[in-house]
């Protein structure tokens, strides 16, 4: 008898253990649903890669490469202009996102964003050389491009400089 409640004991235990681990397979599978984003497009991947500050500098840029190749729709550019001013970033990837700006067009967005590079210290060069490789401007763009260069140069981007403080 008690030979036989002891084998009764080892197997509840045992289906005690198989049933948390199955619980426990549950849970990790669970949690990988929850970090994983299954169906995401190639172009979505690549902006989550190049947004997330904990990966790499050099993964970071060659998604944004890889953005300014094969994914120019406006959606992304507009996730991907306010990187360039936020001053806590890795400097590497700021940079190379301003060499690619001009493969999303010339629109006034584009070429505002560029232009407030211009007073983003260690950006600066990339904005000249972005913006020098972009067709002439003409007519009413001319008249909008000389109004926003005049306010930069007058102080009026006022949120870049207050954005270039530390922790504010």
């Amino acid at each position: 008898m008690a030979h036989t409640s002891s084998a009764i004991a080892v197997q509840q235990k045992q289906q005690t253990k198989r049933e948390m681990e199955h619980n426990e397979q549950n849970i990790r599978y669970r949690v990988v649903l929850k970090t994983q984003s299954p169906g995401l497009t190639k172009c979505e991947t690549w902006l989550q890669q190049a947004l997330d500050r904990t990966s790499p500098p050099s993964s970071r840029i060659a998604a944004i490469e890889n953005l300014a190749r094969e994914c120019r729709e406006y959606q992304i550019f507009q996730n991907l202009r306010w990187l360039v001013e936020n001053i806590n970033d890795d400097e590497n990837v700021r940079r190379a996102l301003v060499r690619v700006l001009p493969n999303w067009g010339d629109g006034p967005e584009l070429v505002g964003s560029l232009i407030r590079c211009l007073s983003i210290p260690g950006i600066r060069d990339e904005a000249v050389k972005a913006l020098d490789s972009m067709a002439p401007v003409t007519s009413q763009r001319e008249a909008r491009l000389l109004d926003e260069l005049a306010r930069l140069r007058a102080g009026g981007w006022g949120y870049i400089q207050i954005a270039a403080l530390p922790k504010l």
